[in-house]
């Protein structure tokens, strides 16, 4: 989930034959950590607006963000 300023400044150290360095591959990480945490948060707030039980909600986003993971 990392956004377009991340990819294209990837995309072009890559074609410049230049490997990432440690920090910029932490930052990446860390980034996509959290874009991941923003769109667990977002499936549980919909699924509790639904009625859905607390625990149930966690469970079925976590289930989600999981399976989007895997689609990658």
């Amino acid at each position: 989930m990392r956004s377009h300023a991340i990819e294209a400044a990837a995309s072009a150290r890559k074609e410049a034959g230049v490997s990432p360095s440690p920090i910029w591959t932490k930052m990446s990480m860390v980034f996509a950590a959290i874009g991941e945490g923003l769109a667990l948060q977002r499936r549980y707030s919909t699924l509790t607006a639904r009625g859905v039980s607390s625990d149930r909600a966690l469970h079925q986003a976590l289930k989600d963000i999981d399976d989007r993971a895997r689609q990658r």
